[in-house]
């Protein structure tokens, strides 16, 4: 085998030296650069950007012509590899592309010579950097998260244990919205960056998701709160939710999060915590809670429709409630009407929820009178307001409050009052089908 030269020694055979001067193309002249800004190919200025396509020229036959060097066994020379990440400070990132070519000296030290590549990172998203209020080092730390896309499905990776859990695809979906979420409610801006993640000794295409204004942990370092995210993800199943938003603060944000992020809810919309709810959206709630799929309407089916004489099917519940009266969870009122539009009495929604818990099976204990009439068992409930509770709604109360999905309002002497006639608002229906739900 012949001696093998030295890569410098090398790099200056096939390079061409001399002053850049000229003005015209024509006279300039490129030369090999082993840290070639990729930016100058695209300048405004004539002479940066042809001088940049001449280094270029250059620079690629000279690492053509290293690559394929072969000793006299015809073996080759160098050892190549390449790779590609970004580094830099969060405003001013470039992308990295490394030719490393590597051989063995006369007395077998390695050599290595390094070519890179480097252009600035295009922002994917928001490229203002202004982050807002500063984030603690200690929750910097407690919300790194990384995600690794596999097979177009997503896993939740724990980067102290280098394991994946695979939980459901729907889960590490529903887990990556929350973070994103939780960076939103601490940042006024978030920022996607597209580009090369290490993890280990692995590069893979993915993004990072920057959030929080840049601040420095104990050593000086400059940090911020980000998820990696490695991989295929598919973005439609990524729920952003506004972060300032009516229920922020509010005593059911973090079950309002959760369902916009199942999809019980619209995640694009206030949700009016407060409001109190009306039988058509408490109908749609529990079908979205329990996936009960609206129902379409068309010719094949439109006797489904006739139940309620005040529902039409143009209107945007008509197929959810066709689809709640099959399960036997919302019957109406007996007289051929649902009331769509009335508020949800708290007695009412027990009766259907306790029903729901029972696996579709009613509580009510029912006999008949001596005339054939339905009467209902009169139960008592552990509620100090159980006179107000109708008779036909007493069971499920109970059932709910035994169950511990009902808990009422706390009085004095540490007893609960239910208040069945009252309106339920659309904070406590959510927060209620969701336990029930589960």
């Amino acid at each position: 085998m012949k001696n093998k030269k030295n890569i410098a020694m090398a790099m200056a055979a096939v390079s061409t030296l001399g002053a850049v001067a000229p003005v015209f193309a024509d006279e300039i002249i490129g030369t090999v650069v082993d840290n070639f800004n990729l930016d100058n190919l695209t300048s405004t200025d004539d002479k940066v950007r042809v001088q940049a396509e001449k280094d270029l020229e250059v620079t690629k036959a000279a690492i053509e012509k290293l690559v394929n060097e072969v000793d006299s066994n015809g073996n080759k020379i160098y050892d190549v590899t390449q790779r590609e990440e970004i580094k830099g400070e969060i405003g001013q990132r470039y992308s990295y592309v490394y030719v490393t070519l590597t051989s063995k000296d006369d007395v077998n030290n390695t050599v290595e010579h390094k070519f890179t590549f480097y252009k600035k990172v295009k922002l994917v998203g928001d490229t203002d950097q202004d982050f807002g209020k500063e984030l603690p080092w200690d929750t910097e730390n407690k919300i790194i998260f990384d995600f690794i896309g596999k097979n177009n499905k997503v896993f939740v990776y724990n980067p102290e244990t280098k394991e994946v859990n695979k939980e459901k695809d729907t889960d590490a979906y529903a887990e990556l919205s929350r973070v994103i979420y939780q960076l939103k409610k601490s940042s006024s801006k978030i920022t996607a960056i597209r580009e090369v993640i290490q993890t280990g000794d692995t590069y893979a295409d993915g993004y990072t998701i920057y959030a929080g204004k840049i601040g420095q942990d104990a050593t000086g370092e400059t940090k911020v709160a980000r998820i990696d995210i490695l991989g295929n993800v598919d973005e439609k199943l990524v729920k952003l939710v506004d972060a300032n938003n009516d229920f922020v603060g509010h005593w059911a944000e973090d079950t309002i999060v959760d369902s916009m992020i199942a999809g019980i809810v619209d995640n694009t919309a206030k949700f009016n915590p407060e409001q109190e709810i009306t039988r058509a959206q408490f109908a749609k709630m529990v079908c979205e809670a329990n996936n009960i799929e609206p129902i379409k309407y068309n010719q094949d089916n439109k006797e489904k429709f006739d139940k309620f004489t005040d529902v039409s099917v143009t209107e945007w519940y008509a197929g959810y409630v066709a689809a709640i009266y099959e399960t036997g969870l919302m019957k109406g009122d007996g007289n051929g009407t649902f009331r769509p539009e009335d508020k949800i009495s708290r007695q009412e929604v027990a009766v259907v929820l306790a029903t729901l818990e029972n696996n579709g099976v009613s509580v009510e204990e029912v006999t008949t009178d001596v005339n054939g009439n339905r009467v209902h068992k009169d139960t008592k409930t552990n509620f100090v307001d159980d006179s107000e509770i109708a008779i036909w709604a007493d069971e499920s109360v109970e059932h709910l409050r035994n169950k511990g999905f009902a808990k009422g309002y706390a009085v004095s002497g540490g007893k609960f009052e239910y208040r069945p006639v009252n309106n339920m608002s659309r904070a406590e229906a959510l927060t209620m089908i969701t336990r029930v739900s589960k």
